[in-house]
Protein backbone atom coordinates (compact mmCIF):
# COMPACT_ATOMS: atom_id res chain seq x y z
CA UNK A 1 0.00 0.00 0.00
CA UNK A 2 1.70 3.20 -1.20
CA UNK A 3 2.22 5.97 1.36
CA UNK A 4 3.29 9.44 0.26
CA UNK A 5 5.37 9.84 3.43
CA UNK A 6 7.87 7.37 2.00
CA UNK A 7 9.28 10.35 0.06
CA UNK A 8 10.28 11.95 3.37
CA UNK A 9 12.01 8.72 4.42
CA UNK A 10 13.93 8.63 1.14
CA UNK A 11 14.98 12.26 1.61
CA UNK A 12 16.15 11.44 5.16
CA UNK A 13 18.25 8.51 3.93
CA UNK A 14 19.95 10.71 1.34
CA UNK A 15 21.06 13.15 4.06
CA UNK A 16 24.73 13.21 4.97
CA UNK A 17 24.15 13.08 8.73
CA UNK A 18 21.12 11.04 9.68
CA UNK A 19 19.74 11.43 13.16
CA UNK A 20 17.44 8.57 14.23
CA UNK A 21 14.09 8.83 12.43
CA UNK A 22 10.86 8.49 14.42
CA UNK A 23 7.51 7.76 12.76
CA UNK A 24 4.86 9.24 15.04
CA UNK A 25 1.11 8.72 14.80
CA UNK A 26 -1.94 7.04 16.27
CA UNK A 27 -2.03 3.28 16.62
CA UNK A 28 -3.01 1.39 13.45
CA UNK A 29 -2.18 4.21 10.98
CA UNK A 30 0.50 2.06 9.31
CA UNK A 31 3.74 3.19 10.97
CA UNK A 32 5.20 -0.30 11.36
CA UNK A 33 4.24 -1.34 7.83
CA UNK A 34 5.83 1.78 6.33
CA UNK A 35 8.99 1.37 8.44
CA UNK A 36 9.46 -2.29 7.49
CA UNK A 37 8.60 -1.78 3.82
CA UNK A 38 11.06 1.11 3.53
CA UNK A 39 13.77 -0.91 5.26
CA UNK A 40 13.20 -3.91 2.98
CA UNK A 41 13.65 -1.74 -0.13
CA UNK A 42 16.63 0.29 1.07
CA UNK A 43 18.89 -1.86 3.31
CA UNK A 44 20.75 -5.12 3.05
CA UNK A 45 20.49 -5.93 6.77
CA UNK A 46 17.48 -5.25 9.00
CA UNK A 47 17.49 -5.62 12.79
CA UNK A 48 13.90 -5.45 14.06
CA UNK A 49 13.22 -4.95 17.78
CA UNK A 50 9.68 -4.74 19.14
CA UNK A 51 9.86 -2.91 22.47
CA UNK A 52 6.42 -3.95 23.70
CA UNK A 53 6.96 -6.55 26.48
CA UNK A 54 3.51 -8.02 25.77
CA UNK A 55 4.24 -8.80 22.11
CA UNK A 56 5.16 -12.41 21.33
CA UNK A 57 8.74 -12.65 20.04
CA UNK A 58 11.11 -15.13 18.49
CA UNK A 59 14.16 -16.21 20.51
CA UNK A 60 16.41 -13.72 18.71
CA UNK A 61 13.86 -10.90 19.04
CA UNK A 62 13.57 -11.59 22.78
CA UNK A 63 17.36 -11.32 23.20
CA UNK A 64 17.45 -8.04 21.24
CA UNK A 65 14.56 -6.74 23.33
CA UNK A 66 16.46 -7.46 26.56
CA UNK A 67 19.56 -5.64 25.28
CA UNK A 68 17.61 -2.48 24.46
CA UNK A 69 15.86 -2.53 27.82
CA UNK A 70 18.97 -3.13 29.91
CA UNK A 71 22.18 -1.79 28.37
CA UNK A 72 23.05 1.92 28.31
CA UNK A 73 26.44 2.16 26.56
CA UNK A 74 26.32 2.29 22.75
CA UNK A 75 29.48 0.22 22.26
CA UNK A 76 28.16 -2.51 24.56
CA UNK A 77 24.83 -2.53 22.73
CA UNK A 78 26.64 -2.86 19.39
CA UNK A 79 28.76 -5.78 20.58
CA UNK A 80 25.78 -7.65 22.08
CA UNK A 81 23.61 -7.13 18.99
CA UNK A 82 26.41 -8.46 16.77
CA UNK A 83 26.70 -11.52 19.03
CA UNK A 84 22.96 -12.15 18.78
CA UNK A 85 22.70 -11.76 14.98
CA UNK A 86 26.08 -13.47 14.50
CA UNK A 87 27.48 -10.83 12.13
CA UNK A 88 29.04 -7.39 12.21
CA UNK A 89 26.85 -4.32 11.81
CA UNK A 90 27.69 -2.71 8.44
CA UNK A 91 27.02 0.97 9.10
CA UNK A 92 25.79 1.96 5.63
CA UNK A 93 23.98 -1.30 4.90
CA UNK A 94 22.16 -1.88 8.19
CA UNK A 95 19.10 -0.35 9.84
CA UNK A 96 17.81 -0.94 13.37
CA UNK A 97 14.01 -0.75 13.64
CA UNK A 98 12.69 0.14 17.09
CA UNK A 99 8.95 -0.55 17.17
CA UNK A 100 6.72 0.97 19.91
CA UNK A 101 9.31 3.25 21.49
CA UNK A 102 6.76 4.45 24.02
CA UNK A 103 7.09 1.05 25.73
CA UNK A 104 10.80 1.39 26.58
CA UNK A 105 12.15 4.20 28.72
CA UNK A 106 15.67 2.79 28.39
CA UNK A 107 15.54 2.84 24.58
CA UNK A 108 14.38 6.47 24.65
CA UNK A 109 17.23 7.38 27.02
CA UNK A 110 19.70 5.79 24.61
CA UNK A 111 18.42 8.06 21.84
CA UNK A 112 18.62 11.10 24.13
CA UNK A 113 22.22 10.39 25.19
CA UNK A 114 23.54 9.18 21.83
CA UNK A 115 26.11 11.46 20.17
CA UNK A 116 26.50 11.80 16.42
CA UNK A 117 29.85 9.98 16.41
CA UNK A 118 28.18 7.03 18.17
CA UNK A 119 25.67 6.28 15.39
CA UNK A 120 26.42 2.64 14.64
CA UNK A 121 23.96 2.50 11.72
CA UNK A 122 20.67 4.04 10.66
CA UNK A 123 17.90 3.88 13.27
CA UNK A 124 14.15 4.15 12.56
CA UNK A 125 11.54 3.91 15.29
CA UNK A 126 7.78 4.18 15.75
CA UNK A 127 5.88 5.84 18.57
CA UNK A 128 2.14 6.18 19.14
CA UNK A 129 2.17 8.20 22.32
CA UNK A 130 5.16 9.80 23.94
CA UNK A 131 3.58 8.70 27.23
CA UNK A 132 6.46 10.45 28.92
CA UNK A 133 7.13 13.54 30.93
CA UNK A 134 7.23 16.87 29.16
CA UNK A 135 10.88 17.21 30.20
CA UNK A 136 11.83 13.93 28.51
CA UNK A 137 9.93 14.91 25.36
CA UNK A 138 11.87 18.19 25.21
CA UNK A 139 15.12 16.22 25.50
CA UNK A 140 14.40 13.58 22.88
CA UNK A 141 12.80 15.62 20.08
CA UNK A 142 15.94 17.63 19.16
CA UNK A 143 17.91 14.35 18.96
CA UNK A 144 15.68 12.75 16.30
CA UNK A 145 13.87 13.53 13.06
CA UNK A 146 10.10 13.13 13.37
CA UNK A 147 7.76 12.20 10.51
CA UNK A 148 4.06 12.25 11.36
CA UNK A 149 2.12 9.33 9.90
CA UNK A 150 -1.60 9.83 9.40
CA UNK A 151 -4.41 7.73 7.94
CA UNK A 152 -4.50 7.23 4.17
CA UNK A 153 -5.48 10.44 2.43
CA UNK A 154 -7.91 10.41 -0.51
CA UNK A 155 -5.07 10.18 -3.05
CA UNK A 156 -3.65 7.10 -1.27
CA UNK A 157 -7.15 5.62 -0.93
CA UNK A 158 -7.66 5.92 -4.70
CA UNK A 159 -4.30 4.27 -5.37
CA UNK A 160 -5.12 1.42 -2.99
CA UNK A 161 -8.46 1.04 -4.81
CA UNK A 162 -6.70 0.68 -8.17
CA UNK A 163 -8.04 3.99 -9.50
CA UNK A 164 -4.85 5.07 -11.27
CA UNK A 165 -6.73 7.13 -13.87
CA UNK A 166 -8.34 9.25 -11.16
CA UNK A 167 -5.01 9.65 -9.38
CA UNK A 168 -3.06 10.62 -12.49
CA UNK A 169 -5.64 13.21 -13.54
CA UNK A 170 -5.44 14.86 -10.11
CA UNK A 171 -1.68 14.70 -10.07
CA UNK A 172 -1.39 16.32 -13.50
CA UNK A 173 -4.20 18.83 -12.73
CA UNK A 174 -5.76 17.80 -16.05
CA UNK A 175 -8.79 20.09 -15.86
CA UNK A 176 -10.67 18.56 -18.79
CA UNK A 177 -10.15 15.01 -17.57
CA UNK A 178 -11.08 15.95 -14.00
CA UNK A 179 -14.31 17.50 -15.27
CA UNK A 180 -15.07 14.38 -17.30
CA UNK A 181 -14.47 12.14 -14.27
CA UNK A 182 -16.31 14.40 -11.81
CA UNK A 183 -19.10 11.90 -11.01
CA UNK A 184 -16.61 9.10 -10.40
CA UNK A 185 -14.53 11.26 -8.06
CA UNK A 186 -17.65 12.09 -6.05
CA UNK A 187 -18.61 8.43 -5.79
CA UNK A 188 -15.15 7.43 -4.54
CA UNK A 189 -15.17 10.37 -2.13
CA UNK A 190 -18.43 9.16 -0.56
CA UNK A 191 -16.85 5.74 -0.01
CA UNK A 192 -13.81 7.33 1.58
CA UNK A 193 -15.89 9.50 3.92
CA UNK A 194 -17.61 6.37 5.24
CA UNK A 195 -14.59 4.04 5.29
CA UNK A 196 -11.89 6.53 6.28
CA UNK A 197 -8.16 6.04 5.90
CA UNK A 198 -7.12 3.43 8.47
CA UNK A 199 -4.99 1.04 6.37
CA UNK A 200 -6.26 -2.22 7.87
CA UNK A 201 -9.90 -1.22 7.45
CA UNK A 202 -9.32 -0.01 3.88
CA UNK A 203 -7.48 -3.21 2.98
CA UNK A 204 -10.26 -5.43 4.35
CA UNK A 205 -12.95 -3.43 2.55
CA UNK A 206 -11.15 -3.62 -0.79
CA UNK A 207 -10.85 -7.37 -0.32
CA UNK A 208 -14.41 -8.12 0.87
CA UNK A 209 -16.46 -5.04 -0.23
CA UNK A 210 -18.47 -5.33 3.00
CA UNK A 211 -19.69 -2.04 4.52
CA UNK A 212 -21.09 -3.57 7.77
CA UNK A 213 -17.63 -5.05 8.42
CA UNK A 214 -16.18 -1.55 8.02
CA UNK A 215 -18.40 -0.14 10.74
CA UNK A 216 -17.69 -3.11 13.02
CA UNK A 217 -13.93 -2.65 12.59
CA UNK A 218 -14.21 1.10 13.21
CA UNK A 219 -16.11 0.56 16.45
CA UNK A 220 -13.58 -2.04 17.59
CA UNK A 221 -10.79 0.42 16.87
CA UNK A 222 -12.60 3.15 18.82
CA UNK A 223 -12.88 0.76 21.77
CA UNK A 224 -9.14 0.07 21.53
CA UNK A 225 -8.37 3.80 21.61
CA UNK A 226 -10.69 4.28 24.56
CA UNK A 227 -8.87 1.52 26.45
CA UNK A 228 -5.69 3.51 25.85
CA UNK A 229 -7.33 6.65 27.22
CA UNK A 230 -8.26 4.77 30.40
CA UNK A 231 -4.52 4.32 31.00
CA UNK A 232 -3.75 8.06 30.76
CA UNK A 233 -2.21 9.77 33.82
CA UNK A 234 -4.73 10.29 36.61
CA UNK A 235 -4.23 14.07 36.47
CA UNK A 236 -5.69 14.30 32.96
CA UNK A 237 -7.66 11.07 32.48
CA UNK A 238 -11.13 12.36 33.33
CA UNK A 239 -10.85 15.41 31.07
CA UNK A 240 -9.32 13.39 28.21
CA UNK A 241 -12.24 10.94 28.22
CA UNK A 242 -14.76 13.79 28.46
CA UNK A 243 -13.26 15.60 25.46
CA UNK A 244 -13.05 12.41 23.37
CA UNK A 245 -16.64 11.38 24.15
CA UNK A 246 -18.21 14.81 23.65
CA UNK A 247 -16.36 15.87 20.50
CA UNK A 248 -19.22 14.80 18.15
CA UNK A 249 -21.46 17.33 19.93
CA UNK A 250 -18.97 20.13 19.29
CA UNK A 251 -18.28 19.05 15.71
CA UNK A 252 -21.92 19.13 14.54
CA UNK A 253 -22.79 22.47 16.16
CA UNK A 254 -23.51 25.33 13.80
CA UNK A 255 -20.94 27.37 15.72
CA UNK A 256 -18.08 24.92 16.00
CA UNK A 257 -15.82 27.41 17.79
CA UNK A 258 -14.95 26.32 21.33
CA UNK A 259 -13.59 28.02 24.40
CA UNK A 260 -12.45 26.19 27.51
CA UNK A 261 -15.62 27.28 29.30
CA UNK A 262 -17.64 25.28 26.72
CA UNK A 263 -16.00 22.07 27.95
CA UNK A 264 -17.14 22.74 31.50
CA UNK A 265 -18.60 25.89 33.07
CA UNK A 266 -15.86 27.95 34.67
CA UNK A 267 -13.01 25.87 33.23
CA UNK A 268 -9.85 27.42 31.77
CA UNK A 269 -6.72 26.57 29.78
CA UNK A 270 -4.87 25.34 32.88
CA UNK A 271 -7.54 22.69 33.42
CA UNK A 272 -8.07 21.45 29.87
CA UNK A 273 -5.06 22.33 27.70
CA UNK A 274 -2.90 19.43 29.06
CA UNK A 275 -5.71 16.99 28.16
CA UNK A 276 -6.06 18.36 24.64
CA UNK A 277 -2.30 18.25 24.16
CA UNK A 278 -2.22 14.63 25.39
CA UNK A 279 -4.83 13.63 22.78
CA UNK A 280 -2.85 15.49 20.13
CA UNK A 281 0.36 13.67 21.15
CA UNK A 282 -1.51 10.37 20.79
CA UNK A 283 -2.36 11.43 17.23
CA UNK A 284 -6.10 11.13 17.91
CA UNK A 285 -7.26 14.73 17.47
CA UNK A 286 -6.33 18.03 15.84
CA UNK A 287 -6.73 21.42 17.48
CA UNK A 288 -7.17 24.40 15.13
CA UNK A 289 -6.81 27.86 16.70
CA UNK A 290 -8.59 31.07 15.70
CA UNK A 291 -6.90 34.15 14.20
CA UNK A 292 -8.47 37.59 13.75
CA UNK A 293 -5.91 38.84 11.22
CA UNK A 294 -4.39 37.22 8.16
CA UNK A 295 -1.15 39.16 7.87
CA UNK A 296 2.17 37.32 7.66
CA UNK A 297 3.30 35.72 9.95
CA UNK A 298 -0.15 34.50 10.85
CA UNK A 299 0.99 32.61 13.97
CA UNK A 300 1.36 35.85 15.96
CA UNK A 301 -2.38 36.49 15.61
CA UNK A 302 -3.61 33.16 16.93
CA UNK A 303 -5.88 32.93 19.96
CA UNK A 304 -5.22 29.51 21.50
CA UNK A 305 -8.20 29.89 23.85
CA UNK A 306 -10.64 29.97 20.90
CA UNK A 307 -10.40 26.82 18.79
CA UNK A 308 -12.01 23.90 16.97
CA UNK A 309 -11.40 20.19 17.59
CA UNK A 310 -11.37 17.40 14.99
CA UNK A 311 -10.81 13.65 15.01
CA UNK A 312 -7.74 12.37 13.18
CA UNK A 313 -9.71 10.19 10.73
CA UNK A 314 -12.94 10.86 8.88
CA UNK A 315 -13.96 7.20 9.14
CA UNK A 316 -13.72 7.42 12.93
CA UNK A 317 -15.91 10.55 12.83
CA UNK A 318 -18.43 8.71 10.59
CA UNK A 319 -18.55 5.88 13.11
CA UNK A 320 -18.85 8.23 16.11
CA UNK A 321 -21.77 9.99 14.35
CA UNK A 322 -23.18 6.54 13.47
CA UNK A 323 -23.87 7.54 9.87
CA UNK A 324 -25.89 4.79 8.13
CA UNK A 325 -24.84 3.43 4.75
CA UNK A 326 -28.11 4.66 3.19
CA UNK A 327 -26.96 8.26 3.70
CA UNK A 328 -23.78 7.52 1.76
CA UNK A 329 -25.75 6.26 -1.22
CA UNK A 330 -27.95 9.36 -1.53
CA UNK A 331 -26.50 12.04 -3.77
CA UNK A 332 -25.27 15.03 -1.79
CA UNK A 333 -27.02 14.07 1.46
CA UNK A 334 -23.85 13.08 3.27
CA UNK A 335 -22.48 16.61 2.99
CA UNK A 336 -25.46 18.08 4.88
CA UNK A 337 -24.83 16.07 8.04
CA UNK A 338 -23.96 18.07 11.15
CA UNK A 339 -23.64 21.44 9.44
CA UNK A 340 -21.23 20.05 6.86
CA UNK A 341 -19.04 18.57 9.58
CA UNK A 342 -17.80 15.79 7.30
CA UNK A 343 -16.72 18.22 4.58
CA UNK A 344 -14.72 20.26 7.08
CA UNK A 345 -13.16 17.15 8.63
CA UNK A 346 -12.18 15.90 5.17
CA UNK A 347 -10.52 19.17 4.16
CA UNK A 348 -8.53 19.44 7.40
CA UNK A 349 -7.36 15.83 7.15
CA UNK A 350 -6.23 16.29 3.54
CA UNK A 351 -4.36 19.50 4.36
CA UNK A 352 -2.63 17.92 7.36
CA UNK A 353 -1.60 14.93 5.27
CA UNK A 354 -0.17 17.10 2.51
CA UNK A 355 1.43 19.97 4.41
CA UNK A 356 1.84 18.84 8.04
CA UNK A 357 1.83 22.46 9.23
CA UNK A 358 -0.15 24.63 11.62
CA UNK A 359 -3.62 25.37 10.30
CA UNK A 360 -5.91 28.12 11.59
CA UNK A 361 -9.36 29.53 10.99
CA UNK A 362 -10.30 33.20 10.73
CA UNK A 363 -13.10 34.79 12.70
CA UNK A 364 -13.70 38.26 14.07
CA UNK A 365 -15.84 38.37 17.22
CA UNK A 366 -19.44 39.48 16.59
CA UNK A 367 -18.92 39.27 12.84
CA UNK A 368 -20.43 37.06 10.15
CA UNK A 369 -17.08 36.76 8.38
CA UNK A 370 -15.41 33.41 9.01
CA UNK A 371 -13.21 31.01 7.06
CA UNK A 372 -13.09 27.28 7.60
CA UNK A 373 -9.31 27.27 7.44
CA UNK A 374 -6.26 29.42 6.73
CA UNK A 375 -2.81 28.13 5.83
CA UNK A 376 0.53 29.90 5.57
CA UNK A 377 2.71 28.52 2.80
CA UNK A 378 6.07 29.84 1.58
CA UNK A 379 5.54 33.21 3.20
CA UNK A 380 2.00 33.72 1.90
CA UNK A 381 -1.39 33.32 3.57
CA UNK A 382 -4.27 31.50 1.89
CA UNK A 383 -7.83 31.70 3.31
CA UNK A 384 -10.22 28.80 2.54
CA UNK A 385 -13.97 28.68 2.57
CA UNK A 386 -16.05 25.50 2.08
CA UNK A 387 -19.41 25.91 0.32
CA UNK A 388 -20.57 22.44 -0.65
CA UNK A 389 -24.31 23.08 -0.60
CA UNK A 390 -24.78 26.73 -1.52
CA UNK A 391 -22.55 26.61 -4.59
CA UNK A 392 -22.00 30.38 -4.50
CA UNK A 393 -18.94 32.57 -4.05
CA UNK A 394 -18.59 33.40 -0.37
CA UNK A 395 -18.58 37.03 0.80
CA UNK A 396 -15.96 36.27 3.46
CA UNK A 397 -13.28 35.74 0.82
CA UNK A 398 -14.22 38.97 -0.92
CA UNK A 399 -14.05 40.77 2.44
CA UNK A 400 -10.61 39.33 3.23
CA UNK A 401 -9.27 40.17 -0.21
CA UNK A 402 -10.48 43.75 0.11
CA UNK A 403 -9.48 44.43 3.72
CA UNK A 404 -6.34 42.34 4.19
CA UNK A 405 -4.99 42.01 0.65
CA UNK A 406 -5.01 38.25 1.03
CA UNK A 407 -3.06 36.07 -1.36
CA UNK A 408 -5.08 33.78 -3.59
CA UNK A 409 -8.21 32.63 -1.78
CA UNK A 410 -9.56 29.09 -2.00
CA UNK A 411 -13.24 28.39 -2.53
CA UNK A 412 -13.99 24.69 -2.00
CA UNK A 413 -17.16 23.74 -3.90
CA UNK A 414 -18.86 20.74 -5.53
CA UNK A 415 -17.78 22.14 -8.91
CA UNK A 416 -14.70 21.35 -10.95
CA UNK A 417 -11.44 23.26 -10.79
CA UNK A 418 -11.46 26.88 -12.00
CA UNK A 419 -8.90 29.63 -11.53
CA UNK A 420 -10.09 33.26 -11.31
CA UNK A 421 -6.78 35.01 -10.60
CA UNK A 422 -7.17 36.01 -6.96
CA UNK A 423 -9.58 33.15 -6.23
CA UNK A 424 -9.51 29.45 -7.08
CA UNK A 425 -12.56 27.17 -7.09
CA UNK A 426 -11.56 23.67 -6.07
CA UNK A 427 -13.81 20.59 -5.89
CA UNK A 428 -13.72 18.87 -2.52
CA UNK A 429 -12.00 15.78 -3.87
CA UNK A 430 -9.06 17.85 -5.18
CA UNK A 431 -7.99 19.31 -1.82
CA UNK A 432 -5.06 16.89 -1.52
CA UNK A 433 -3.47 18.78 -4.42
CA UNK A 434 -3.20 21.91 -2.27
CA UNK A 435 -1.76 24.41 -2.77
CA UNK A 436 -3.20 24.56 -6.31
CA UNK A 437 -1.27 27.53 -7.64
CA UNK A 438 2.12 26.06 -8.37
CA UNK A 439 1.58 25.81 -12.13
CA UNK A 440 0.38 29.41 -12.29
CA UNK A 441 3.38 31.10 -10.73
CA UNK A 442 1.54 32.01 -7.55
CA UNK A 443 3.84 30.05 -5.23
Amino acid sequence: MYREKVEELIKWKKGRVRKPLILQGAKKVGKTYLMKDFAKNNYKNIIYINLNPETQKTEIEEKLFKVLNKEKEIETIKIKIEEIINQEIEKDETVILLDELEKSQNARKILINMKQEEYICDIIGTISNWGITLKEAELIKPKVNIVRIMPLNFYEFLLASGEEELVNSLKEKNEEKIKELNAKYKNELKKYIYIGGMPGIVENFLKNKNYPDVRKAQNELIEEYEEQLEKAPTSVRENIIKIWDEMPLYIIREDKVLRYGDLRDGSNATEYEPSIRYLEDMGLIYKVSRVDNIQFPISVYQDTTSFKLYYFDIGILSAKLNIPLSIILEEGKIFKIGNEALSEQFVLQELKSKLDMNIYFFKIENSLYETNFIIQYKGKVYPMRIEIQKNVRDNTLIYLRKNFLANSCVHITPNTYKWHGWLTDIPLYMVENMPPYENRGEL
